[in-house]
């Protein structure tokens, strides 16, 4: 097999901003903090996303949800002649780029954005187990690895997952076959994804009842956080193959009511809104060239909240834009206990939904959405009925306070025919009473399964 390390061309995860400069101090005390009145400002530019949610209970009708669409440059198109093998040294490095690479397209100034780029993942490897020729190349080009290597990797990690009453990350996969086509799919991709992800194969009418039954399925799975994914079916959609994916989990250490108080958080335009800041001394502190921050970890300890605050005069934006995946695995794995972290993080919730269909494309993914070009003969003959992916949806939730963090991320890919000492203990002060990056951290492998910016808390 030829080795090839993949330095994945999609940098991933949101790329951390710790804001604010860091203040080092000595002090003899070890006192929590209580929510003290904050200031902060920074101007930063960028682009625009618009979302909107019509209908709902006061109009009787179902709310439709818009999606973030972006349009992307179309690279040069990847042709290999010869099926090549990846074999990838390092397991974290092409998830973290690709991560990075997500959250740093998708970023805007004055917007939240929260991405997990291990449901988008999931859903794209069901769908790439169909994959053959050109198709299958560009997907494990865009990814960074084999798909032999992505299987392993994601279905081993979903082995392992905690789920206990303190702390959870549950994951569910489901794949809807039209009926109108179901007797074309090959057994073999049905029974690959059932073993690989324990999917969920059913088989229905694609009209709006099923619209419906999918739409519950989504619920259900997600804790109900996300209680809808589609709105409708298009005549020549042929499958949709969904994750699920929910983390809860309560903090270690919880927050005091003594610990939360009014505060002033600095948006990018610079106008001030106000928000209950929850005040706390950690023991993990961040550092990198442009960002300063700290872990919060959950009880069990497997996972953590990674705040990242760009310094004075570096936005979100910018730090992305500088953040590689390498630079964020090294800002986790050496975070130092050599300062307490004087801590302040607001309260907040958030939601986004984006529209993947022409990122794909832009990163070198061209032919699986192409309706002359794809091949996934995986799937079902060609001679039969020709597939392509003709959508990628992804739609999270996320919620912060005082007991823990409760977060949701869904991805339907819908394919169409066609502790220093107490008598000397150091601490830095982060503060986040402005925009910046965080994630929820696999602690283990120190990967992230949600990353975000939080710009409107």
């Amino acid at each position: 097999m030829k080795k090839k390390i993949v330095a994945l061309m999609l940098a991933v995860m949101m790329s951390m901003s710790a804001c604010g400069a860091a203040s080092v101090e000595e002090s003899g005390s070890g006192s929590e903090l209580t929510g003290s009145e904050l200031t902060g400002s920074e101007e930063a530019g960028g682009g625009e996303i618009r979302r909107e949610e019509t209908g709902g209970e006061e109009t009787g009708s179902e709310p439709t949800v818009t999606y973030v669409e972006k349009e992307f440059e179309l690279p040069d198109r990847m042709v290999s002649d010869t099926r090549q093998v990846y074999v990838v040294e390092d397991k974290r490095a092409w998830y973290d780029d690709f991560s990075l690479e997500l959250l740093r397209d998708y970023e805007a100034a004055g917007e939240n954005v929260l991405v997990s780029p291990l449901s988008i993942m999931i859903a794209m490897a069901m769908t790439e187990n169909g994959a053959e020729g050109n198709t299958l190349y560009q997907m494990e080009e865009t990814f960074g690895i084999g798909r032999e290597e992505m299987n392993e990797f994601l279905s081993d990690y979903l082995q392992n997952l905690p789920d206990s009453e303190d702390c959870k990350l549950k994951s569910a996969q489901s794949i809807w076959i039209n009926d109108r086509i179901a007797n074309l799919i090959y057994e073999e991709f049905k029974e690959e994804n059932e073993k690989l992800y324990q999917a969920e194969i059913n088989t229905v009418p694609f009209d709006d009842a099923s619209v419906k039954k999918i739409n519950k399925w989504v619920e259900e799975h997600t804790d109900k956080m996300i209680p809808s994914i589609l709105d409708r079916f298009e005549e020549d959609d042929t499958m949709c193959l969904i994750n699920a994916l929910v983390f809860d989990a309560k903090w270690r250490n919880p927050y005091e009511e003594y610990q939360v108080g009014d505060a002033d958080f600095t948006l990018t335009d610079g106008s001030v809104v106000p928000v209950e800041m929850m005040s706390s001394v950690e023991d993990h502190y961040l550092e990198g060239e442009q960002a300063t921050g700290f872990l919060k970890y959950y009880k069990g300890g497997r996972y953590a909240f990674a705040a990242l605050l760009p310094k004075e005069g570096i936005t979100c934006s910018e730090l992305l834009q500088n953040l590689t995946g390498a630079e964020l695995k090294e800002i986790l794995e050496n975070a130092s206990t050599e300062y307490k972290v004087r801590a302040k993080m607001p309260k907040f919730t958030a939601d986004y939904n984006v529209s993947l269909k022409n990122w794909f494309p832009a990163k070198g993914m061209v032919d699986a959405f192409d309706s002359d070009l794809a091949d996934f003969s995986g799937i079902t003959d060609p001679k039969e009925d020709r597939f392509f992916i003709g959508e990628v949806l992804h739609k999270t939730h996320i919620e912060v306070d005082e007991k823990g963090t409760k977060a949701a991320a869904v991805t339907v890919v819908i394919t169409k025919d066609c502790c220093a000492s107490i008598e000397e203990v150091k601490y830095v002060d982060v503060v986040l009473d402005r925009p910046f990056v965080y994630c929820i951290i696999d602690c283990e492998q120190k990967l992230p399964v949600f990353i975000g910016t939080m710009e409107q808390p």
